[in-house]
């Protein structure tokens, strides 16, 4: 703690503040007061107010956990608090909150406040909350909590995009209430007083975590979507697997129970849930009355349809008692209660007559995206079916089996018979997912059925958060590599770090085998490992040096799960070993920088399947600290993914494979990767019986020759595009690959932040390569000699080389700077470096004949036309650019046809549009132009313009956009790209008077429509 404040990382887990968020969720918002009243001038928040009862129950999230801390660190004894209220500031409004402390007035009682972050970091901008006196200043992540001192002065900077939400309380101690008392006397202590924990019969998230559940293991693999849809369960038991159901995933379970013992149990455990228990048998057939027979020993859970098994080690059905229940089918149940296209995930445990369920469900409703079965490797009842059966079943409705649950069995084991004649009773839970689901999420991806090599379907994926193929680049170093552990599946390949100390090992995933483990302690003879897994009881070779954990790694503590937070925060020279089958992505993305950055090297082999949009996010947050020094395809394949790979926009991507990571803090003299990929010297199949997955090529290994790259210019988005185009045209012309740089931000707003090629457009030409927004790939290749294009640039630094690492800048002015046609390319021609980097390339290759690029009167240069019609024929904009100007046509336009118009107006405007258009333009004739077209065209207008500000003082009506995103400006482009008809006004001072008049971003708009869309209705107003 440092001066009377504490700030703790992530005290709070997503699940904890999803269940606050929903209880707000129907509450209205209300302007937050000052003294009183509502004062924007100091404050512009809304807030969310907490009733008594609901701060009761949110304290058995929150009260008890702070009280603690506060105790330790504070020393006081927090009895009181004010009700709980959320926060938000909106970046609309630049919510923000001048200085002050929150003990002003009559609240000189409160001794501690709280601040909880409901929001992702990345989720908004500004909102930063400052210490005034202190000179500290943070901005919070999902889960941070600030607890300090209520005297100490503070406030929150404005918020400049998206959204931050806060939850904010104030505690005192038995001190502080008679202040109050004083101050407050005709208020009531009841108010303030926090929920007994004594009397807390059930707090919700207690109820979750602490519950082992026998679906906890899906929730990596689970992405509900659907708003209204409900949860089926067949096979309630004493309704505690319904009640996770339903608080995990916050929706209705309709939990079905044939045994009529149970029932007023479950109905008793689920009465304050969002769960409605049905004393019904789940079969093929509907209303009839069907014999369940109850098991005649001590476990009821083995009660079924069938009343006999001859396995002599699974003897529950001696003499079964008999009920008389009325049956179900899924599927006319489903359409009696109206929950057509309702269904999301349907679970079963009906203990062998699972099969008979499933065909009650046929035709199966598209909204079913999981099904989780009990998986019988063999026959537990006579004539039962077995997880083959029902695998052989669901496939015929593009059901797939994902997961097994455990390391027991494998996937491969469901298709095979070698369990059915064992006389144990053999069974784990099984996740199947709809084929069109796993490979359309969002609509994201689809199933392609050509092959990309000897029988080997392959994934197309067009769309993936958060991600750049470039965050796969392996890297090489001058330090050795080893493998440890068995050559086979378990083995990995790490980096010997010379004189390094690990101080302790972590390895998650043991399951049969722990050579790795053994290996590691071998060779680092001073590292102790803690080792852990829960599927297993005791490690398979165990040893002094190796404590075993029978625990999962995941995000939360308890019985069965940890989140290691003791060890990332205790140790700094950490060697992680990772293979805990998906759950690597929640556990990375609940990590935080520094505990992230304690970590020396990990070796991790990572799972895609089946949400594969979402599971790469986690890839830039690794990559600020490590470098992918070694990859290696797991060669697992299934009958959905016969290749083991994925397409994503051209790039072939492994669906498993193993990583081994270095911290940047220990390496030094790093290169690009240009070793064979598997490499043989170290690479091992996982699987004896398929052939290893070859990746040699980018960006796992990068071997190329003849590359050309340019430096943009310090102006804005749009002339920085042109470059790029005439770099590209350059690379068509020299049989160069083309590295793509990143766009920076218009110099109006920064100088400083980049963004990545790829977050923005899409670029189907196979000469390329895109770089991130760090130049990565530029600053690992030789780069110190440029070719410098403009005169005036030699020798000065350029913006964009801000993000270029040189040792030396040998720089060379061209002699030819204007390329017309193919003849002036003899000076490039002669250049033999491997890399060609152009310095301010901008209006040198003419791609107009007037040679100003984008010039509205200038035709194309025949020289180049055939170059530049394929250049943008294949120029796109990202998925995401799409989704959010087809968000906002929908919403706005109601996806029907409208007008777009882009207006250019001068970047700093000091002069009236009269003088900057020598009275050809004013204010009232932009008004005119504008309402006159509306009433020609009879459709809705939209505007783009660097000033929308201006055009709305001046009383033009029309569209402008409202999304709060730092991409709004190419947003704005594709909705006038998608628009009917396209109308452009250039008052830009510099090239207003101009014969060669021109604005590079209505020029891409235009290039766009053109040739991509083949559209050809733009119009000049000017004209």
């Amino acid at each position: 703690m440092n001066d009377n404040y504490l700030l703790i990382k992530k005290l709070y887990s997503s699940e904890d503040i999803s269940l606050l968020l929903d209880k707000a969720n129907h509450k209205n918002e209300y302007y937050s007061k000052v003294g009183g009243r509502v004062g924007k001038e100091k404050k512009i928040r809304k807030d969310v107010f907490f009733s008594l009862r609901e701060s009761k129950e949110i304290d058995n999230i929150y009260f008890y956990k702070i009280q603690k801390i506060v105790k330790e660190n504070f020393k006081l004894t927090l009895k009181y608090r004010e009700m709980y209220k959320i926060g938000t500031y909106y970046s609309d409004e630049k919510g923000f909150y001048i200085p002050h402390t929150d003990t002003q007035g009559t609240k000189q009682h409160r001794k501690i406040s709280i601040v909880i972050c409901l929001s992702k970091i990345d989720d908004y901008e500004g909102g930063i909350f400052k210490f005034i006196n202190l000179k500290k200043d943070f901005k919070f992540d999902i889960g941070d909590t600030i607890i300090f001192d209520s005297k100490i002065l503070h406030g929150v900077e404005p918020v400049t995009s998206g959204k931050r939400q806060v939850l904010i309380s104030f505690m005192w101690d038995e001190e502080g209430n008679q202040i109050r008392q004083k101050n407050n006397p005709t208020i009531n202590n009841s108010r303030y007083l926090p929920n007994d924990k004594n009397t807390i019969k059930k707090p919700i998230v207690n109820t979750i975590n602490s519950y082992n559940s026998s679906y906890k293991w899906i929730e990596p693999y689970i992405n509900l979507e659907q708003k209204n849809s409900v949860i089926l369960e067949c096979g309630s038991y004493d309704g505690k697997d319904a009640i996770y159901l339903s608080e995990n995933y916050k929706r209705k379970v309709y939990s079905f129970e044939a045994l009529p013992t149970l029932i007023e149990n479950a109905k008793k455990n689920t009465r304050n849930y969002n769960v409605e228990i049905i004393n019904v048998a789940v079969s093929n057939t509907h209303n009839k009355i069907v014999t369940f027979y109850k098991s005649d020993t001590k476990f009821p859970k083995s009660s079924s349809l069938y009343n006999k098994t001859t396995m002599t080690s699974h003897k529950v059905m001696n003499n079964p008692i008999k009920y008389n229940v009325k049956s179900i089918s899924l599927n006319k149940w489903i359409s009696e209660n109206d929950l057509k296209n309702r269904v999301e995930l349907i679970t079963m445990d009906l203990q062998g007559a699972e099969l008979l369920a499933l065909k009650g469900l046929i035709p199966f409703d598209k909204s079913i995206k999981y099904i989780v079965v009990e998986a019988d490797f063999n026959h537990i009842y006579d004539n039962c079916s077995t997880i083959k059966d029902v695998a052989i079943f669901l496939e015929k409705y593009n059901f797939y089996p994902i997961k097994i649950n455990g390391n027991k069995f494998s996937i491969s084991d469901i298709y095979n018979d070698k369990y059915l004649d064992d006389n144990r009773g053999l069974w784990s839970d099984c996740l199947f997912e709809r084929k069109d689901n796993i490979l359309i999420h969002n609509s994201q991806i689809k199933y392609d059925e050509n092959t990309i090599s000897n029988n080997s379907n392959n994934l197309i994926v067009n769309n993936i958060e958060n991600f750049s193929i470039n965050d796969l680049i392996i890297y090489k170093s001058d330090y050795n590599k080893l493998r440890i552990g068995r050559n086979r599946d378990g083995g990995y390949v790490v980096l010997d770090i010379p004189n390094i100390n690990y101080d302790i090992f972590i390895s998650g995933g043991i399951s049969n085998d722990n050579s790795f483990e053994h290996h590691f302690i071998n060779k680092y003879k001073n590292v102790f490992c803690e080792a852990f897994d829960f599927s297993i009881d005791k490690l398979p070779n165990p040893c002094e040096k190796i404590h075993f954990n029978k625990k999962f790694i995941s995000t939360i503590n308890d019985d069965k799960y940890t989140n290691l937070q003791f060890y990332m925060e205790k140790y700094n020279n950490i060697f992680l070993k990772l293979d805990i089958e998906g759950s690597e992505h929640k556990w990375f993305d609940y990590l935080n920088d520094t505990q992230l950055n304690n970590i020396s090297q990990m070796v991790i082999e990572f799972h895609y399947y089946p949400n594969i949009t979402k599971n790469f996010k986690n890839f830039s947050k690794i990559n600020k600290f490590f470098y992918l020094v070694h990859l290696h395809a797991n060669n697992c394949r299934t009958k959905l993914n016969k290749s083991g790979l994925f397409d994503y926009k051209g790039n072939i991507i492994p669906w498993v494979f193993e990583c081994t990571y270095v911290n940047k803090k220990h390496i030094h003299n790093i290169k690009l990767n240009n070793n064979q990929v598997p490499d043989n010297r170290f690479d091992y199949k996982n699987l004896k019986y398929n052939d290893d997955i070859n990746l040699n090529y980018f960006p796992y290994k990068f071997e190329y020759d003849k590359l050309i790259t340019l430096i943009p210019p310090n102006s804005g988005p749009g002339n920085q595009i042109i470059g790029i185009k005439e770099c590209l045209i350059l690379s068509k012309l020299l049989n160069r690959i083309c590295i793509i740089p990143p766009i920076r931000e218009h110099y109006l707003k920064s100088n400083k932040i980049f963004y990545n090629f790829n977050d923005i457009f899409t670029l189907n030409l196979s000469n390329i390569i895109i770089d991130n927004e760090t130049s990565n790939i530029l600053n690992h290749i030789d780069n110190n000699k440029r070719y410098c294009i403009h005169s005036n640039y030699i020798n000065k630094k350029l913006r964009h080389e801000q993000i270029i690492d040189s040792n030396t800048n040998d720089e060379i002015l061209l002699k030819y700077r204007s390329i017309k046609n193919k003849k002036n390319l003899d000076e490039l021609e002669n250049i033999d470096d491997n890399l060609i980097i152009i310095k301010h390339l901008f209006n040198n290759v003419h791609i107009n004949e007037s040679r100003i690029n984008g010039d509205f009167h200038s035709n194309l240069n025949s020289n180049f036309e055939n170059i530049y019609s394929e250049i943008c024929s294949n120029w796109d904009y990202s998925n995401y650019i799409k989704l959010q100007g087809d968000d906002y046509i929908k919403k706005t336009f109601d996806n029907l046809s409208y007008t777009a118009i882009h207006i250019r107006l001068p970047d700093i405007m000091n002069k009236t549009i009269d003088q900057y258009t020598n009275n050809e333009y004013s204010d009232d004739k932009i008004v005119e132009i504008i309402s006159n077209l509306k009433t020609e065209k009879d459709k809705s207008i939209f505007i783009a313009s660097n000033n929308i500000n201006y055009l709305k003082k001046i009383g033009v009506v029309a569209n402008f956009i409202h999304i709060t995103n730092k991409y709004n400006s190419f947003i704005e482009q594709y909705i006038c790209g998608m628009s009917e008809n396209f109308y452009y006004l250039n008052l830009e001072n510099s090239r207003f008077n101009s014969s060669n008049n021109r604005s590079t971003w209505t020029s891409f708009v235009i290039d766009y429509r053109m040739f991509l869309r083949k559209l050809n209705n733009n119009f000049n107003l000017r004209n």
